[in-house]
């Protein structure tokens, strides 16, 4: 879709019900084209705006490119970050990287909310680094957060959806969590298995 120009349909995979998925590609590093709409173009296809209801881009946490052309074909922002220096650091710069999308290129883009990922309670810098986020970003972060439980590199290494491999951990009720509250605040209805703005 980046680096050739295709369409979201030609790029689609089923792999469940009602659950597609368009794979990323090692070509993508190769990808450095100025042209921000490039995504927002590619998704704007009829399948798309008639089949799908929700549409997540997983981004890395560098801001290039790639990252540009998410803003630009979204009408939201979940901010996935850890309670560690470098990642709060960086939530201010991706904050204003937003501001700027939204002024010059996407006016409906939106920070849904902030996750805080890896945490560890134990640990006395990890705790208050989160009170630091709660504090500094108060109404924007989850009360749901995921912790670094092992089962998730376990499932990582194995290949498989921790919902696969531990469906009963704490893991996956903590992305069950996660998952229930980004549906209520983009305000769409889950109701036998399919969102509906």
């Amino acid at each position: 879709m980046l680096t050739e120009g295709k369409a979201v349909d030609d790029c689609i995979y089923e792999i469940q019900p009602n659950l597609y998925f368009v794979p990323g590609s090692t070509d993508m590093k190769f990808f450095d084209s100025e042209d921000e709409g490039i995504l927002k173009r590619a998704l704007d296809t009829p399948f798309l705006n008639n089949t799908i209801d929700i549409v997540l881009i997983d981004n890395p946490p560098a801001i290039n490119n790639k990252t540009f052309n998410s803003f630009v074909a979204s009408t939201h922002v979940l901010i996935v970050t850890e309670a560690e220096d470098f990642s709060v650091s960086g939530l201010q710069q991706l904050e204003d990287n937003i501001r700027d999308i939204k002024a010059s290129n996407n006016n409906s883009l939106e920070i849904v909310g902030i996750v805080i990922n890896k945490v560890d309670k134990r640990r006395k810098l990890n705790r208050q680094y989160q009170a630091y986020i709660k504090t500094h970003y108060n109404g924007l972060v989850f009360e749901s957060s995921i912790s670094n439980y092992s089962e998730i590199p376990r499932s990582i290494y194995e290949g498989k959806p921790v919902s696969d491999c531990y469906p009963k951990s704490k893991s996956c009720v903590q992305f069950d969590n996660v998952s229930n509250e980004l549906t209520k605040r983009l305000g769409c209805e889950v109701k036998y298995g399919n969102a509906r703005p």
